[in-house]
């Protein structure tokens, strides 16, 4: 599989609406992790990321109006699993974890978020941490047809190379014309630092529609982390 630079990679996406990154570290030590949103509505535009224990929520910005479709929890962290998704199944699936089903049951009962009239893909991903190592599990789901089939695919990873990440997000395309994601999660070669990470995801969204970045690095040894987030608004 063809691997790009990840700051080559986010750049050529174009307009990607929301992103999911998951890979190891250069050193083989750790386990990355990236989530990060874009818009192009006020609404959109008028977020940001905020810690919440060892996840992330996603809540409007200073002053603006509440809208349940910007309001979420992007990532969940139990039982050594991280769970990361562009939206508020990523909710319904921790708890359906919490019954006891799998992370594929689960996803399966997930339908396209309804947004503006139209289907948007949901993004999702498990990351399952271990006692040497960790397995990755992307999923997509996303409009097949207009006559309203939907589309479901999920790419699982295990035993990474050190330095690669696989990205996925709900669009490609510009600001103007753009499509679902289409393929394989992106294989990218990653910084060797987490600043290196956060500066090649933020520096090559657009200054337009970049609106909140969160990237976490989790040591497989110790289960230790570090995170940064980066928000376009208070």
């Amino acid at each position: 599989m063809l691997r790009h630079t990840l700051a080559d990679a986010i750049w050529s996406a174009g307009y990607p609406g929301a992103g999911i990154l998951a890979g190891k570290s250069v050193d083989g030590e750790s386990a990355v992790a990236a989530f990060f949103v874009c818009g192009l509505t006020d609404s959109d535009l008028q977020r940001r990321f905020v810690e919440d224990g060892g996840g992330v929520l996603l809540q409007p910005a200073e002053g603006a109006p509440n809208n349940a479709l910007n309001i979420y929890q992007p990532v969940i962290t139990f039982e050594n699993k991280m769970l990361i998704g562009n939206g508020a199944h990523t909710e319904s699936i921790f708890n359906t974890f919490q019954n006891g089903k799998s992370f594929g049951r689960a996803v399966k009962e997930q339908m396209c978020l309804s947004r503006d009239d139209s289907l948007a893909p949901r993004i999702t991903a498990l990351i399952d941490m271990g006692e040497n190592d960790f397995d990755v599990d992307l999923r997509i789901t996303k409009a097949a047809d207009e006559q309203g089939g939907i589309k479901r695919q999920s790419f699982k990873y295990a035993e990474i190379m050190p330095g690669t990440g696989y990205l996925l997000s709900m669009y490609q395309g510009t600001p103007n014309s753009f499509s679902d994601f289409e393929g394989e999660p992106r294989s990218v070669e990653l910084g060797a630092s987490i600043f290196d990470i956060v500066a090649d995801i933020w520096e090559n969204l657009s200054s337009h529609e970049r609106v909140s970045l969160w990237v976490k690095c989790t040591s497989m040894k110790s289960h230790r982390s570090i995170s940064r987030i980066i928000n376009k608004n208070r």
